[in-house]
């Protein structure tokens, strides 16, 4: 794992257009997945081929993102192994906020980012922070950062 993150699994669900049909990646997807493609992973869970970049969508899971984050840069008590972020949004939420009939602020409460997976959590040694954790988290931010990035070229 060179970016210090792997996918386990995507469920899509289109944004914008006719179709409801949810697509499913799971953990194979993931295994394939090579570190020159990790970008993929935020453009099938944003369904930013087909519905294009919803800014403040990406902004909000970015937010909760980085709450993640700053916990764990000022936690010195626990390093976890094998924990997993789960993302989360409501994608008829984010269609009715395209349409101007919800606002950011209500779209916020539809957006999520848990961190889940707690079987590898052990007590820190000499109040360290956990910097595989840091890293993983860094990079996965830094993928997900590229989506608005690219966007702006």
């Amino acid at each position: 794992m060179p970016l210090g993150f792997s996918v386990l699994g995507i469920i899509v669900h289109p944004i914008r257009g006719d179709s409801d049909e949810m697509t499913k990646y799971d953990k194979s997807f993931g295994r394939d997945l090579k570190t020159e493609e990790a970008d993929r992973a935020p453009r099938l869970f944003f369904d930013a081929d087909r519905s294009g970049v919803v800014e403040p969508l990406v902004r909000l899971v970015l937010g909760k993102m980085r709450d993640v984050q700053k916990l764990y840069e000022e936690q010195r008590r626990y390093h976890t192994y094998a924990s997993s972020l789960l993302f989360a949004y409501d994608a008829a939420q984010v269609r009715r906020f395209l349409a101007g009939e919800v606002s950011e602020s209500k779209l916020s409460e539809s957006v999520d980012v848990k961190l889940i997976d707690f079987a590898h959590a052990f007590e820190a040694e000499g109040g360290k922070r956990d910097e595989n954790f840091l890293r993983g988290i860094g990079n996965l931010i830094g993928v997900f950062e590229g989506l608005l990035n690219k966007k702006k070229d």
